[in-house]
């Protein structure tokens, strides 16, 4: 067997942290080493038990093998004792059943939580639960959610009048680069399923009550939407009581990394996509305008007129029939912007291309084609064996300048670190997407460069311009939740 691989100074810190509680939540930031702290944190859990407890990680699709290699690498477990569980809901019970009589580590996806297999592990009586991209259970209300829940506290009883769980209850650690994503409400979900609501209680109404209020409450009942946002002083309430059992480690502390240049260029659209852009707000004002006043949107409504304003700003649109349709296939303003940039960059740097619409995929494919460069793809359609393929040959063929990737699926759990300059084509609202997708190729490796670049292409007075505002805002509101357990103010803290 291997000597197991040394920590970094930062991961150190954090196992030292987490190690003597039962549940952790290891919050650094993507390429961090997060994963490690927390497979040591484990190991030391096994030597106080001499065994290996019964394990269960819950992670995305992509990263459950890179989760093996970990274990591999920052333990001496034998790699019959851990297994990846993935295929159909009947593989996945036999498997399951075949190896779950001793202790064991299963790692899988969230959705074998849907599959009978999940009745079977919550009678297994597992020991230790690892959550990866906690943020994939920020919603309290979720079915992935109330499973993971039910997993965690299966071998114990909830007394519903004091709404507590008693009885034995397994180490649970929580991981996540960006835990909250859409508001400060997100971090509760993730810490009951951690302690059980010994951080924020057990009731979600309560901790809302506690925290924050409703800004439109006494609007008009007919235009009523909830709008909550926190009270004096409740970030920093919340920011103390996370810094009793949680970590989190910014990249610029641990590592020793070349700038990170952001820059955003805006283009013009063509008069065709302006057009019809100006045309398709205008009909939306007029719907949603009554005797002369503006009503306001549901949340499904506002959504849907924000998707078709960025697919006319990317440069095409899909229509009541579904149909694609390339509004720019003449003339394509951002097309020819990239155009500009790869004819650049791609002689001397290796460039990721993140795009969200399919059409944008062709857009993209036919400026490659006239500059004969080679590219890869990563999005849905080719699955995750083969997406992880692509990366690596990405990583390293020098012939391969490009690579396309959608940042729901090239996002979490890939490095490609080869790559200089990341250009966004397209974007959603998510911000989970828009951090992931930046840590793929600033992160450890990155070294090798002098500077990281990141470049979004906007067109110009559109909701493009707004999403990186809103983007930018929500990720203010996380920091300053989060800044209370960094590691500098755990540092200061034990000096």
């Amino acid at each position: 067997m291997s000597e197991i691989r040394e920590l970094w100074r930062h991961q150190i810190e954090m196992v030292n942290k987490a190690t003597p509680l039962n549940n952790f939540g290891f919050l650094g930031e993507p390429g961090s080493g997060k994963t490690a702290a927390c497979i040591h944190t484990l190991r030391h859990k096994f030597n106080e038990h001499k065994k290996i407890l019964k394990t269960i990680v819950l992670c995305p699709p992509i990263v459950i093998e890179n989760w093996k290699n970990e274990f591999l690498l920052n333990s001496k477990i034998p790699p019959e004792k851990i297994t990846c569980l993935y295929g159909t809901g009947k593989q996945r019970l036999k498997l399951f059943k075949e190896r779950s009589e001793s202790g064991h580590i299963f790692i899988t996806n969230y959705e074998t939580l849907q599959m009978d297999v999940f009745e079977e592990m919550c009678k297994w009586g597992v020991e230790a639960v690892v959550v990866d991209e906690c943020h994939r259970v920020a919603n309290y209300t979720s079915k992935r959610s109330k499973n993971v829940e039910k997993l965690v506290n299966g071998n114990m009883l909830y007394d519903k009048k004091k709404q507590v769980y008693s009885g034995p209850r397994p180490y649970v650690y929580i991981l996540s680069g960006s835990p909250i994503l859409n508001s400060p409400m997100d971090i509760f979900q993730q810490y009951k399923i951690l302690d059980a609501g010994a951080t924020f209680g057990a009731n979600f109404f309560a901790f809302r009550a506690r925290y924050f209020r409703d800004k439109n409450a006494g609007m008009p009942k007919h235009n009523y939407f909830p709008n909550w946002v926190p009270i004096q002083g409740a970030l920093e309430e919340i920011g103390e009581k996370l810094n009793r059992n949680s970590m989190r480690v910014l990249k610029k502390d641990c590592m020793d990394l070349p700038p990170l240049i952001r820059k955003v260029i805006k283009v013009e659209m063509s008069g065709e996509q302006r057009k019809l852009y100006d045309s398709m707000v205008e009909d939306y004002v007029a719907y949603f305008t009554r005797d002369g006043k503006e009503e306001v949107t549901t949340a499904t409504m506002g959504m849907t007129k924000g998707l078709r304003l960025m697919q006319i700003a990317s440069g095409y649109i899909k229509t009541v029939d579904g149909a694609e349709v390339d509004i720019c296939e003449k003339y394509n303003p951002k097309q020819d912007a990239l155009h500009s940039l790869l004819e650049d960059l791609t002689p001397n740097h290796k460039v990721i291309i993140w795009a969200v619409w399919i059409q944008n995929y062709e857009q993209v494919r036919r400026v490659l084609r006239d500059l004969k460069l080679e590219w890869l793809e990563i999005n849905g359609l080719n699955g995750a064996d083969k997406n992880r393929a692509n990366a690596k040959e990405f990583e390293s063929n020098s012939k391969i300048r490009v690579l396309i990737a959608h940042p729901e699926s090239g996002g979490e759990g890939i490095n490609l670190v080869s790559a200089s300059y990341a250009i966004t084509y397209s974007r959603t609202y998510s911000l989970r997407q828009d951090i992931q997708a930046e840590a793929r190729n600033y992160r450890g490796g990155s070294e090798r460069h002098e500077k990281v670049t990141r470049i979004d292409l906007v067109s110009k007075d559109t909701v493009e311009e707004k999403i990186l505002e809103m983007l930018a805002n929500k990720q203010e509101v996380g920091d300053k939740v989060l800044r209370d357990i960094t590691l500098q103010s755990y540092k200061k803290e034990k000096s």
